[in-house]
Order: structure tokens, then sequence, then C-alpha cells
């Protein structure tokens, strides 16, 4: 698999507030022959892990790849790898709304809402492309990437990714939409 990011958890989501920290795994990054079954959680092609502070198991395995991006130089395109941090900036957004609840909302109302949920975010309420698909009831979004909006090269099918976490905090899910 591929490791894609590392995500600490905001503390106010736990009630022990200890550090926990979410890593996120894909297989081929979703570019290779499994890549369509890596938008489905359950298909073991792709995989979250939560480590609490403290945690005292380690495992002993090959690095993951990383991510790559594209790097032109001299006429000629390859791939390296990257690493990137986030800047974050709090951002205002509907509260969210069940998608049978969405659905009874005049039009305009209704697009005003789901188009607040738009974009690359850690937390908040998810974006779906084509419908409601929370992973089991009582999970949150942890984050979500739309493909093509970031530098390196993750294949979601022009889609869009989507982290989430249990009510615990000690298990993750990632599913991605296009």
């Amino acid at each position: 698999m591929t490791f894609v990011c590392q995500i600490v958890i905001p503390r106010e989501w736990r009630e022990d507030e200890s550090l926990r920290v979410a890593y996120v795994f894909m297989t081929g990054a979703g570019f290779d022959h499994r890549a369509m079954e890596t938008w489905n959680p359950d298909e073991g092609e792709t995989c979250v892990i939560v480590q609490a502070a403290g945690a005292s198991r380690s495992s002993r395995g090959p690095y993951p790849d990383t991510l790559k991006m594209w790097r032109e130089q001299d006429g000629r395109r390859t791939e390296v790898p990257c690493e990137f941090a986030v800047d974050e900036a709090p951002a205002e957004e509907a509260a969210y709304v069940r998608q049978a609840d969405l659905d009874k909302l005049p039009a305009t109302e209704r697009n005003a809402v789901s188009e607040s949920w738009h974009g690359n975010k850690i937390g908040g309420s998810p974006y779906w492309i084509q419908y409601e698909e929370l992973p089991y009831t009582d999970w949150w979004l942890l984050l979500q990437l739309e493909d093509g909006t970031y530098p390196f090269n993750l294949n979601l099918g022009t889609g869009i990714g989507y982290v989430f976490l249990n009510s615990a905090c000690d298990n993750g899910k990632l599913l991605w939409q296009c």
C-alpha cells in the first residue's frame, strides 16, 4: 500500500483528549490493477490505522511507498516522492443534513447547503458525489480530498476521497466516489 497521509485527530473529538494520529494508506494509490477496489472501504485495498499516544506495539516490515508528484525537467516528466503539510484555516459550512432531508429542500437552498461542503478539508460535512455513504452510524468525517486539487498523484477516479472515524476515534475507513 502507498502511504497517503497522517492526520492528528482533533482532541475535542475524544473524551480523554489523548493524542491520536490516523495514518491513511491505499493500494498503489489507486494506480495499479486493483484500483477499482480502492473505492470500497471493506475490500482490503485501503487502510486507516489509528494510533494512540503511548502505543507500545510495533511491527516490522517494508516501509510503504510514499505519494509521488510529477516533475518536468529537460522536457521529460518523471514521478518523484513528495511531502506536504497542511495550512489550516477555519471555514464556514452548513450543518450536515441527511440526504433524504436534503432532497426535500428547495433547489436553491439544497444547492447552497451541499456546495458549502465542497473542498479539501479536515472535519466538517461530506460532499457526496453519488449518494450518502457513511460507513456506519455515528462515524465522523476526518478528511475529505477532492481529486485533482492537491499537488500529488492520488487516483480517486476524478472523485472525492473520504476518511471517516468511529465515535471512539479508534477505528477509521477510507472510501471514495466518482
